[in-house]
C-alpha cells in the first residue's frame, strides 16, 4: 500500500506525533497545518503543506495527495480539524483512513450530550446546567459561587468567544452577562459547571486506541501536575499514572459513546466525596499525547496498523516509566514569571522524586522546531513584561 500519514495541525500535540511515527514507522509524514508553527520546521517530515482549514481547501489538498498516495492516514489535533474532515467525508473516505465515528462525531463533541451520557452510565461529573436561551441565565443567579462558564463545544479556535470564564461572585457575574448575552445571541450554547476544589495536579486522563469493531486494544491513564495559564487551563507538566477508576470509567464512556480511534476522556479527582468526574473527552490527540510514547504505548502507531491492515500489537506500559516528569517548559516559565503565587506550586512538582525530566520540543536530533518555540516564547515574555510596565506607568 502506498501510504502517508497526514498529521493536521503544527502545534506541540502535532509535533509528537511526528516524533512517534518517525521512530515506529518508515512511511512519509506529510503535516497540513494554517502557518508556519513548530512541526513545520521539523527535518523528520517528508512535507509541509498550508491550508485554511476551509472545507474546499483542504478536499482540494488531500485530493492533490491522492495523486501520489493510495491512502492517506489522518491525525487530528483540533476538534475544528474533526468537524472539517466530517464535513467532506463523502469525498475522501475512499482514500482517507478517518480517526473517528462518522455517524456520532457532532453529539459527542457536545459536553452536555456528554454529560448526559455519562448520567446514563453511572460515571460522576460535575453538577451542571445548559444555558441555551437568554432566560436562562436567570438560573445562574441560584448556582452557587465560584461556577465556570464554557462553551458546549470547543469553538475558541473559530471565534472569538472564550474557552472558559470563572465566576468568583456576583459582582464579577453582572459584569460578565453582557458578554455571555452577546454569544447566546450568535446561537452558542454554554455550560455552568460546579468547581470541583484542587488545582491542576488533580487532574487525570484516560488516553486508548478503539477500533471500529469495538475493541479497545491500546491505552495508557496519565495524570497532570501543573496547567497553564491557571488551573482551568490547558497541559505544563503531566506524567504517567495507574488509577483503576479512571481506567474503568474511561473504557465505560469509550464503548458507551461508541467512539472510534484515539480518544481522551479526561477527569478531575474531588476530594469531597472521593470520586473521578469527568471534565470533558477529547477525541483525537490532546497536547501531551507524547507520554504514552514515553511509557511505551504508542496510540499513534497502533492508528497507523489500524489504518494498513496490519496485525496491531498489544503494548504495556514500561516497568521502568513510573517516575519521569513531561514538561513544556515555555508554559512553566510563563506561569513562573507572571501568574501569581505559582513558583511554590511549581517547586513543589519539582520535589517529587523523578527518574527523568523529559521536555516537550527538544529533541537533539532535530533542533529546529525548539529553536523556533524558543524565540516565539522570548518574544512573548518581552510583550508581556512591556505590557506589565505600561500598566504600572498608567
Amino acid at each position: 500500500m502506498n501510504a502517508v500519514s497526514v498529521v493536521l495541525g503544527g502545534y506541540v500535540n502535532a509535533y509528537s506525533i511526528v516524533q512517534e511515527l518517525y521512530s515506529t514507522t518508515n512511511d512519509p509524514i506529510i503535516v497540513i497545518n494554517h502557518k508556519k508553527d513548530i512541526t513545520s520546521y521539523s527535518n523528520k517530515i517528508t512535507r509541509f503543506i498550508i491550508c485554511d482549514f476551509s472545507p474546499d481547501h483542504l478536499k482540494e489538498e488531500l485530493l492533490k495527495l491522492n495523486q501520489e498516495y493510495s491512502k492517506l492516514i489522518l491525525f487530528c489535533t483540533r476538534d475544528s480539524h474533526l468537524e472539517i474532515v466530517n464535513e467532506i467525508i463523502k469525498d475522501i473516505s475512499h482514500f482517507c483512513f478517518i480517526p473517528f465515528n462518522t455517524n456520532n462525531l457532532s453529539q459527542n463533541l457536545d459536553k452536555s450530550f456528554q454529560y448526559k451520557k455519562c448520567k446514563e452510565l453511572g460515571i460522576p461529573f460535575p453538577k451542571t446546567i445548559a444555558i441555551q436561551t437568554a432566560n436562562d441565565l436567570k438560573e445562574l443567579n441560584n448556582f452557587l459561587f465560584p461556577f465556570i462558564v464554557k462553551p458546549a463545544t470547543r469553538l475558541d479556535f473559530k471565534t472569538k468567544v472564550f474557552r472558559s470564564l470563572i465566576i468568583e461572585d456576583k459582582h464579577q457575574l453582572d459584569a460578565d452577562l453582557k458578554n455571555i448575552l452577546s454569544f447566546i445571541n450568535e446561537g452558542i450554547t454554554f455550560l455552568v459547571s460546579e468547581i470541583i476544589p484542587g488545582d491542576g495536579s488533580n487532574i487525570y486522563s484516560y488516553m486508548a486506541y478503539r477500533t471500529k469493531k469495538g475493541e479497545i486494544v491500546n491505552e495508557w491513564i496519565g495524570k497532570k501536575e501543573t496547567q497553564y495559564p491557571d488551573d482551568f487551563g490547558i497541559f505544563s507538566s503531566a506524567t504517567v499514572s495507574s488509577e483503576p477508576d479512571v481506567l474503568k470509567q474511561g473504557r465505560k464512556l469509550l464503548n458507551g459513546l461508541n467512539l472510534f480511534g484515539i480518544n481522551q476522556p479526561e477527569f478531575k479527582y474531588d476530594h469531597r466525596d472521593g470520586k473521578f468526574k469527568l471534565m470533558e473527552i477529547n477525541l483525537r490527540s490532546m497536547m501531551w499525547n507524547r507520554v504514552g510514547f514515553l511509557v511505551g504505548v504508542n496510540l499513534h502507531h497502533t492508528q497507523w496498523q489500524d489504518a494498513k491492515n496490519l496485525p496491531i500489537l498489544k503494548e504495556e506500559k514500561k516497568s521502568s516509566s513510573s517516575s519521569f516528569l513531561y514538561m513544556y517548559f515555555k508554559h512553566e516559565l510563563i506561569c513562573i514569571l507572571f501568574r501569581k503565587k505559582y513558583f511554590k506550586q511549581y517547586f513543589k512538582v519539582l520535589l517529587k522524586k523523578y527518574s527523568v525530566i523529559y521536555f516537550a520540543v527538544y529533541d537533539k536530533s532535530d533542533l529546529k522546531p525548539f529553536i523556533f518555540d524558543l524565540i516565539k516564547t522570548l518574544k512573548l515574555i518581552i510583550r508581556q513584561c512591556l505590557k506589565v510596565l505600561r500598566i504600572i506607568s498608567d
